[in-house]
């Protein structure tokens, strides 16, 4: 029985698509060969119509051939008269047709402009004409000067007749050429007349067969109609059942947005029965969704927000007029009259109350833990530093262990806080141009400390020259940490972890390879995913969250790069980063991180080492060997903190260039320190206003301490306001900044406007949630007396928006992320840079 219905259900297939196949061909053939059959006999028209004018025009050229020819023998026999008689009276036809001659030769060549071998024969016709005609002259000349026996021994010479009967026979030529392609002409037409002929007989013939197989067509249609409409209310009746016990509200519209079927749930969700609604606009039920005259779907497609093919949440109304939000997906749905539209709707009640429990809980997450656990982790290390004195081996061993917990703790609640804003879209990027090799050095050298204490050395190989990319330094940092602390952790005791960065055409890739077993082929395909740590007791004795590479993938697919692995057997695992290079990596500004120096100095040796040192003291220099160099690195105000000047160099002396720095408002208060051999322009340099003059060899202990006086100014410092409502930080950064500035520390935006109303400082620490506010809200209030901006940093355990918020305030730090030690460098930084930046007025006067 079964096998009996599949097989009615293929002949019936079958039979159905050889049914509209013959219809298609049908419909489509008729018109086509009406349209040949049309244009056969149009061709057959049209050659009829060519033949008839080719004859006409042929027989034109002939005549205006033999007029030529006629028009020469009258001109002859004019001549010739002249000649026997000696009466001028003869010439007067003759003199008529000499001038007309060339006009008629012209006609003949526009006449026979298509045919390049009449033109040949026209050219030679009027050649043997003129020459016939200067013949003619010259015989009638003789006549006059010598007489008729004179004219009659010229015309004896027979020129004349020999240049007549070469001119007739060229214009016979062209008359006979003429009627040869005349002749042609005709019986190629006859011959395409017959073509289209019978291409219009055997069109009409297959007209009539194709009306004859439409008729059967049009037989076989009717037979079939019945089964069809059969089969089509089955298949009705099935898809209504579908759509009626789907548990989702699904609506579908017709093109201008208007209700044309609803399921139950649907009339559940909105309480309207199916007439209610049927004909009236979407707006009903989704105000949101309302718009122009426009149509619904072109709505659609041009909204942001709601678009077709697109989830959106949407606020919903119901009959009774209350509101609650669905998530919509709206799709296009092809129909015979057009397409229409149809929504998918689901309740979001639920779903808000449980993202809203989540805000509220990484909300109280981020500054309930935050602060508290900034405040352990600064106390312990600046214990463990040595900030309170020597403490016992025990207690200094049981502080190391609790600190390192602390920070463990801190890790872990940043990468939860991560994976949120990753989910909501909020992780945001502060894009700037940073050296990837420096960025990969400065990692290495961080994790020094677990390096020790793994027994694991990192070995980094950096670039020959400056790898440039756009990035958050702060974001590809945690990238770096996360790979390098991973290939020290799942190394062998006593292993080497080797990382190197090096450009990679357009591109700058990272590569990490730790000195262990490498990834389990079971595991290798959840590496990136969330919580994922290999199941092992190896592994797991290794600690961490199991997020650090989850976060790390989405941070650099985030930055245009990709991330992947490769882990060969026993071999390890080595980890790859590929970032876009800027495309002007040679004139790409380096870093702004630490104090910036600019050393003047002609001896390289001297210049390396002096550079090297000053860097483990936390100074970023760049060296210059020329006064020439030194002024157009210092044309830009600002750009470095304090100058290190040798006196003899190959362009000058030093002192020269000092003059100038101070003649200029905008580096007159740039710090400067002498380095030299030669004590004896001391004197002269007095009035100058050095920081310190330091003879060679360099004690570099004192050029330390120079720097240090003339970055952060005289022996009290300079003010820094901080506004913190927790008295455990604010205690931990005066610690922290104890002899080297002087601290401000209050609670709330009250106690802080009163600060600035009794002094004002060189620089504001902001935490941005305080009891009476945010701490933004000082920012117009911060400013000198002459009304230019101080250095804002805002220092806080609160997410929010770094990208904006950086355009308004100098420096942005979050507690958990940034250490006392990048607090006190960025302060350092940037009170340098605004004690020795112009003032407005100098500015001006400049």
């Amino acid at each position: 029985m079964i096998d009996g219905w599949i097989a009615t259900l293929r002949r019936r297939f079958s039979q159905d698509a050889l049914f509209w196949l013959c219809a298609v061909t049908v419909i489509l053939l008729i018109p086509i060969l009406l349209a040949v059959a049309w244009r056969a006999t149009s061709i057959e028209q049209a050659q009829q119509d060519a033949a008839q004018a080719a004859m006409i025009r042929s027989a034109e050229r002939r005549a205006s051939i033999q007029a030529f020819a006629l028009m020469i023998k009258d001109a002859e026999s004019s001549h010739r008269g002249y000649l026997l008689s000696g009466d001028h009276a003869f010439l007067r036809r003759y003199e008529a047709v000499t001038p007309l001659v060339e006009q008629r030769i012209d006609q003949l060549v526009l006449a026979f402009s298509d045919q390049p071998e009449q033109q040949q024969r026209l050219a030679r016709v009027r050649e043997l004409a003129r020459e016939r005609f200067a013949l003619m002259e010259e015989v009638r000349a003789v006549r006059d000067e010598r007489g008729l026996t004179a004219a009659g021994a010229e015309v004896a010479t027979a020129r004349g007749e020999r240049a007549m009967e070469r001119l007739r026979a060229d214009t016979d030529a062209i008359s006979a050429a003429e009627a040869r392609n005349l002749g042609e002409r005709l019986r190629l037409a006859q011959s395409q007349t017959r073509q289209a002929r019978l291409v219009s007989s055997t069109s009409y013939g297959l007209v009539l067969a194709a009306i004859a197989l439409a008729a059967v067509m049009a037989f076989r249609y009717t037979a079939l109609r019945t089964a069809l409409i059969t089969r089509a209310r089955a298949e009705a009746e099935r898809r209504q059942a579908i759509f009626d016990s789907a548990m989702d509200a699904i609506i579908t519209f017709n093109p201008s947005g208007g209700v044309e079927t609803m399921n139950r749930a649907a009339q559940e969700m909105f309480g309207y029965a199916p007439e209610e609604l049927t004909g009236r606009d979407i707006s009903v039920l989704v105000p949101e969704a309302a718009g122009d005259d426009a149509l619904f779907l072109e709505r659609l497609r041009h909204d942001g927000d709601v678009r077709a093919g697109a989830t959106c949440e949407l606020e919903a109304r119901r009959k009774d007029g209350t509101t609650f939000p669905v998530d919509i997906n709206f799709g296009e749905m092809a129909q015979p009259d057009g397409v229409h539209a149809v929504a998918v709707m689901r309740d979001c009640t639920e779903r808000r109350r449980a993202e809203l429990a989540k805000s509220e809980f990484v909300s109280t997450v981020s500054h309930e833990l935050r602060t508290p656990l900034t405040s352990i982790a600064g106390s312990l290390g600046l214990l463990a530093g040595g900030a309170a004195g020597a403490l016992p081996e025990r207690a200094a061993r049981l502080i190391g262990i609790a600190e390192n917990n602390s920070r463990r703790l801190v890790r872990l609640i940043n990468d939860i806080l991560d994976l949120e804003k990753i989910d909501s879209g909020k992780l945001g990027l502060v894009s700037k141009p940073l050296d990837f090799g420096d960025l990969t050095q400065a990692a290495v050298e961080n994790l020094g400390g677990l390096s020790a204490e793994t027994g694991v050395a990192l070995a980094y190989d950096p670039p020959a020259e400056p790898v440039m990319v756009d990035g958050d330094a702060d974001r590809l940092t945690q990238v770096l940490t996360n790979l390098l602390s991973n290939a020290v952790k799942f190394s062998r005791r006593g292993g080497v972890a080797r990382v190197r960065v090096w450009p990679e055409g357009r591109r700058v890739r990272l590569s990490v390879k730790d000195d262990g077993p490498g990834i389990p082929p079971e595991f290798q395909d959840q590496i990136f995913g969330r919580f994922a740590q290999a199941d092992s007791s190896d592994t797991r004795q290794k600690g961490g969250t199991g997020l650090g590479l989850a976060i790390s993938k989405e941070i650099v697919e985030r930055h245009g790069g990709r991330i992947w692995f490769e882990s060969p057997p026993g071999e390890g695992a080595t980890f790859h980063v590929e970032l876009p290079a800027r495309p002007d990596v040679a004139s790409a500004p380096p870093g702004d991180d630490g104090v910036r120096l600019l050393l003047c100095e002609d001896d390289p040796d001297i210049a390396q080492v002096l550079s090297e040192a000053l860097a483990g003291h936390g100074f970023r220099t760049e060296i210059v060997t020329t006064l020439a160099a030194a002024t157009e690195t210092l044309a830009t105000p600002g750009a470095f903190d304090a100058l290190l000047l040798d006196l003899r160099l190959p362009d000058g002396s030093g002192l020269d260039l000092l003059r100038r720095l101070r003649a200029d408002p905008a580096t007159r208060g740039l710090p400067a320190i002498i380095i030299s051999a030669d004590a004896a322009d001391r004197a002269a340099m007095a009035s100058l206003d050095l920081v310190d003059w330091i003879e060679k060899p360099v004690d570099l202990d004192r050029l330390a301490a120079a720097l240090d006086q003339a970055i952060d100014g005289a022996a009290e410092g300079p003010l820094v306001l901080h506004v913190d409502d927790d008295p455990d930080l604010r205690q931990l950064v005066a610690e922290a900044f104890s002899g080297r500035c002087r601290m401000k520390s209050v609670e709330s935006l009250a106690a802080a406007r009163q600060a600035l109303s009794e002094q004002t400082p060189s620089l504001a620490i902001l935490d941005v949630g305080l009891p009476d506010g945010s701490g933004l809200d000082l920012l117009p209030e911060l400013h000198d007396p002459s009304g230019r901006p101080i250095p804002v940093v805002v220092f806080s355990a609160q997410a929010f928006d770094q990208a904006a918020l950086a355009q308004a305030v100098d420096a942005v730090l979050v507690k958990s992320r940034s250490s006392l030690d990048q607090l006190i460098a960025t302060v350092r930084r940037l009170t340098a840079v605004a004690r020795h930046s112009p003032s407005p007025a100098a500015g001006a006067e400049a």
